[in-house]
């Protein structure tokens, strides 16, 4: 065996273990949490092997909004997701209610769209898909 390549193999095989782990996060039922962890193992994934942040297109909703702050802030502001979000009320940003379906988050102005879990299991397994179909998964 040639040991000079075991770093790039050591590489490679580690991203495809990503690719283990987002769908075993993937598999694990449909939470915040797990929807979230997926999120980061493509994100994570995007920015080692191609360099840069998950493509807009991915992440694009059919209106044309780039939906990753609206899915992020969702799945972490327990005023927006309530006790199923990731983190605390008390470490959760107040929001402003603009209209039914955009509020602004207080501490920085930021106008997001929030997601319910079902349509954050849409952005993720469209997103999941993307990113598997990019990554040579075939199904």
């Amino acid at each position: 065996m040639d040991f000079s390549s075991l770093f790039e193999m050591e590489v490679k095989a580690s991203r495809l273990s990503r690719i283990k782990q987002a769908l075993r996060y993937y598999g694990e039922g449909r939470s915040w949490f797990n929807l979230y962890d997926v999120y980061e193992c493509i994100r994570k994934d995007c920015q080692e092997v191609m360099g840069h942040a998950i493509p807009e297109a991915w992440t694009t909703d059919a209106t044309g909004r780039n939906r990753p702050v609206d899915f992020t802030e969702s799945a972490n502001n327990a005023t927006i997701s309530g006790y199923a979000a990731r983190h605390a009320f008390a470490q959760s940003h107040e929001i402003e209610r603009i209209s039914d379906t955009v509020v602004r988050i207080k501490a920085d102005g930021r106008e997001i769209r929030p997601m319910i879990l079902s349509e954050a299991e849409v952005f993720i397994e469209n997103l999941l898909t993307h990113w598997l179909r990019h990554r040579g998964i075939r199904f």
